[in-house]
């Protein structure tokens, strides 16, 4: 599995994971009619998932992934020797 393939593969994780627990949360029932705490639950699984979501890779993105001056310095310099090897 690549790099590139695993987000996209973590993504519809989470979709067939939150999807079917927000219309449990919101008493989903095929063939009713929308009820007013099923389309709230609807807007909130909308709107507050993917902002949670969002605001959790922030916090990781900040704390795990930190370039400083002198790693910036490093990758360059191994990249450079990569390239003339």
């Amino acid at each position: 599995m690549s790099l590139f393939a695993f987000p996209l593969k973590i993504g519809v994780l989470l979709s067939r994971v939150v999807i079917p627990a927000v219309l449990g949360i919101g008493g989903y029932i095929a063939g009713t009619a929308p009820t007013p705490q099923l389309i709230s639950a609807l807007r909130a699984g909308f709107i507050l998932v993917p902002a949670a979501i969002l605001v959790i890779s922030l916090i990781c993105i900040y704390f795990l992934y930190r370039i400083t001056p002198e790693s910036l310095k490093s990758m360059q310099a191994e990249i450079a020797a990569r390239k003339s090897a």
